[in-house]
């Protein structure tokens, strides 16, 4: 999850096609506003209100923002307010996660257990490397 957003990527653990780990799936977890309610007053009305306002305002809407699918499992992800980074065994994508539009591939070394360093600080945004 994305410190401060609602946004929560999402790869697959199994065999079928939709928990894939070769799938990453970005959504927007965010929960809905209570602006603009009006809340009745009396006991018996403010009740039945926040009955109806707790099952139907404040449920969590979900909304994929992007389904991304690769060749090989995605091995490990890493976010910050700029940039999306996928991480394979011998790829790491980065993506610019306010279109995401495909910014960098770059090729690595084999890395089965996907661990790389992201500088997720640079102002150029692609400084990823393997460790």
């Amino acid at each position: 999850m994305l410190f401060c957003t609602s946004l929560v990527a999402q790869v697959g653990a199994g065999e079928q096609a939709s928990l894939s780990p070769c799938r990453l799936q970005l959504t927007n977890t965010k929960v809905r506003s209570a602006e603009g309610c009006r809340v009745p007053t009396g006991r018996g009305h403010l009740l039945k209100w926040l009955s109806g306002f707790m099952l139907g305002t404040l449920a969590q809407r979900q909304t994929t923002i992007c389904e991304l699918n690769f060749a090989t499992p995605i091995l490990a992800v890493k976010m910050n307010r700029k940039r999306l980074v996928v991480v394979l065994e011998e790829n790491i994508h980065i993506y610019d996660i306010s279109n995401m539009k495909s910014l960098y591939v770059i090729d690595t070394p084999p890395n089965p257990k996907g661990e790389a360093l992201a500088d997720m600080g640079s102002s150029a945004g692609h400084g990823a490397h393997v460790l």
